[in-house]
C-alpha cells in the first residue's frame, strides 16, 4: 500500500500482482482507492468465494472456466495446463479470448479464456521478461559492502531498459541482448582506453609560436620544473605549456 501512495486518487490505475500479495479484502481497500486490481489468488485468501473445487475443476475439459462475484471484486477459476485462479474489481470474464493450446490425443487445440486472464497475462507479462533478462547476464562481483547487490541490480535493470528502449526506437534491428550488452563493454572501454604519449622529452615549441605575443596567459597545472629557474611550479603559459613563475 505504501508504494501506491504517490498515485492514489490520481486516475485509475491498473495494479497486477501475483499470490504472494493478493487477498479479499486487499482488493476492496484498493477498490476504496481508486485503483483496478487484478492478480492471481489462493483458495484460502478469496473471503468464502464458492467457485468449483480445484481437485473437481481439474477434472474438467481444458479451456473450462468458472467465477462468481460480490459486486465488487469477481473471482473466475480457468482450467489451462494447471488450475488458474484470478480476482479482479474491473477485468471481467467476458469478452470470451481464444488462444491456442496443445492438447494430448488432440494435438493443437483452440480453447475460450476468460478476458481477465488474458489481460492478467498481457500485464505481468513484461514483469516475467524483466526478470528473465535481469537473470540471463547478472554481474556476479561480489562484495562485503551492504549498498553493492542494490547497486549492480540498478545498474544491470538499466541495461535491460536500454535494451527495451533500443528495441522500440529501432523494430528491425536484429540485435540481441548479448550483443547490446557486449556493444556497451566495448563503447566503455574505447572511452576509458586513451592513447598514452610516448616516453621522452617533449619536443620545443617553434620560436614562431613562443615569440608571437597572442595568447600567452598563465594557467594552473600540475606541479613541474620552472622552464626558467628550474623550481618547482603549478603555473604554466597556456600555449606554450612551459611551466612558469608570475614575474
Amino acid at each position: 500500500m505504501d508504494m501506491l501512495q504517490p498515485v492514489v486518487n490520481k486516475g485509475n490505475h491498473v495494479v497486477f500482482f501475483d499470490n504472494f500479495f493478493t487477498i479479499h479484502t486487499l482488493l476492496i481497500e484498493l477498490t476504496k482507492q481508486g485503483f483496478r486490481p487484478c492478480g492471481t489468488i489462493r483458495d484460502n485468501r478469496t473471503g468464502g468465494c464458492p467457485l468449483v473445487a480445484k481437485k473437481e475443476f481439474d477434472k474438467k475439459e481444458r479451456g473450462s472456466h468458472d467465477y462468481r462475484s460480490d459486486d465488487t471484486v469477481l473471482c473466475a477459476r480457468w482450467n489451462d495446463n494447471s488450475v488458474v485462479t484470478i480476482a479482479s474489481n474491473y477485468y471481467g470474464v467476458n469478452p470470451m479470448q481464444k488462444v491456442n493450446r496443445w492438447v494430448k490425443k488432440e494435438g493443437k487445440k483452440t480453447v475460450p479464456q476468460p478476458y481477465l486472464i488474458s489481460m492478467y497475462n498481457k500485464g505481468m507479462g513484461g514483469v516475467d521478461v524483466c526478470d528473465r533478462m535481469l537473470s540471463s547476464y547478472r554481474p556476479r562481483l561480489r562484495s562485503k559492502k551492504w549498498w553493492w547487490n542494490i547497486f549492480v541490480q540498478l545498474l544491470n535493470l538499466s541495461v535491460v531498459a536500454s535494451f527495451r528502449l533500443y528495441q522500440h526506437v529501432n523494430p528491425d534491428a536484429r540485435v540481441s541482448h548479448k550483443d547490446f550488452r557486449r556493444e556497451i563493454a566495448r563503447t566503455l572501454v574505447r572511452v576509458r582506453t586513451s592513447r598514452k604519449r610516448q616516453g621522452g622529452p617533449t619536443p620545443p615549441v617553434p620560436k614562431a609560436v613562443r615569440y608571437d605575443g597572442i595568447n600567452h596567459f598563465l594557467q594552473q597545472c600540475s606541479q613541474g620544473r620552472c622552464y626558467e629557474c628550474k623550481k618547482n611550479r603549478r603555473l604554466q603559459c597556456s600555449k606554450c605549456e612551459k611551466r612558469l613563475h608570475k614575474e
